[in-house]
């Protein structure tokens, strides 16, 4: 027999948005890696020509990007954590 009604694992939940923090923080941490990488290839082989101009404005763009993968993993991870409220503030309803 079908059953209809719905279950929430609230330890599931919790644990996506803490997976969600950590690895926002580990892609925010490789961006920043990645771009002291550029860097110094900029300052040290890449230094002078056309390329050079390409690569400064590759990391320019790079650089935008800087703060947005912790921004995004925190705004899912609040959003889980949202989620989970409006549920136990339904459930208190039924139970």
């Amino acid at each position: 027999m079908a059953e209809n009604a719905l279950k929430i694992d609230d330890e599931w939940c919790k644990a996506a948005g803490e997976f969600f923090s950590e690895e926002g923080q580990q892609l925010q941490s490789y961006l920043d890696n990645y771009i002291k990488i550029l860097n110094n290839i900029n300052r040290s082989a890449i230094c002078h020509g056309d390329v050079a101009q390409a690569l400064e404005n590759y990391i320019s763009y790079a650089n935008k990007m800087k703060n947005q993968i912790k921004e995004i993993s925190d705004i899912a991870q609040r959003e889980t954590e949202k989620f989970l409220s409006s549920i136990d503030e339904a459930d208190q309803y039924i139970f």
